[in-house]
């Protein structure tokens, strides 16, 4: 897979990312340990969940 950036939270550094995978349109959310806020964990959304998940905000 090769992610592209979708949004980023910050300038630099660590912090909450969105990225893309455009040939799956998998999505992969980076964000805080919650454990251990030193790290970052990854997770990574299918095209057809990420597509609910948006429906469902405000606009």
């Amino acid at each position: 897979m090769a992610f592209q950036v979708l949004a980023e939270g910050c300038d630099g550094g660590d912090c909450p990312t969105f990225f893309i995978d455009p040939g799956t349109g998998v999505v992969r959310v980076r964000g805080y340990d919650p454990n251990d806020s030193t790290r970052e964990l990854d997770v990574d959304i299918p095209p057809a969940q990420w597509a609910r998940l948006v429906a469902q905000l405000p606009r």
